[in-house]
């Protein structure tokens, strides 16, 4: 029984690893070939415009838009299509089997979905004003570099590099302060997690002692 057992259990593993390789290189080959139809589709946009438009849209802001910005929603869409799929099916089925199992029990991961889902949304919102800031920096960033590369000429001969130098070490500081307070509240999410799921399995533990110690 224990050979039969294991041989299965080695089987579905395999089967997991193939599987997981298989979803991460099509999520990846879907997600970066959609982010370069963006670009493409963005740059042909951009040819369209009128000279209105371009005076609206400086260079640096347009550069954003077509880097950074479609790198971010890749990126977002390769992590979608990878665990907003999967971790609702692995939710539905693990919850089906607890309650099958034991009502009672079960009842103690419900109520962790209000606890975990109240640290997400108070992280949501506080993190989101650092990087909505951050991503306009880079507008800022990427017009002092197209400024540095147009007039290098200007700059050498006046002897303006190290006035160029502390204008980049400036905003590149500013982007980097940024990032670093909102990874800094972005890190209680995974303890906030494991703090949760450490309670439920403390309780289960606790719950079931007590019930299989009153049913004998």
């Amino acid at each position: 029984y224990i050979y039969v057992k294991g041989v299965q259990m080695a089987l579905l593993a395999l089967g997991a690893l193939v599987t997981g390789l298989l979803y991460a290189h099509f999520s990846a080959k879907a997600s970066y070939g959609w982010g370069a139809e963006i670009r493409k589709a963005e740059y042909a946009r951009v040819q369209q415009y009128a000279f209105s438009n371009l005076d609206h849209f400086v260079t640096s802001s347009l550069i954003t838009r077509m880097t950074t910005d479609v790198t971010n929603v890749q990126n977002a869409y390769q992590m979608l299509i990878r665990v907003a799929v999967r971790a609702p099916i692995m939710m539905i089925f693990a919850m089906i089997m607890s309650f099958t199992i034991n009502v009672k029990i079960s009842l103690i991961f419900l109520a962790t979905i209000p606890v975990l889902g109240f640290i997400l949304i108070w992280l949501a919102q506080h993190v989101h004003p650092y990087f909505e800031r951050v991503f306009n920096t880079y507008d800022r960033l990427n017009e002092v570099v197209q400024e540095n590369l147009h007039g290098v000429r200007v700059v050498k001969s006046f002897i303006r590099e190290d006035h160029e130098d502390q204008k980049f070490g400036k905003i590149s500081k500013k982007i980097y302060v940024d990032f670093a307070k909102a990874e800094k509240m972005l890190a209680f999410n995974m303890p906030a997690m494991m703090c949760a799921i450490n309670v439920c399995l403390l309780a289960v533990a606790w719950i079931g002692a007590k019930a299989i110690i009153v049913s004998g």
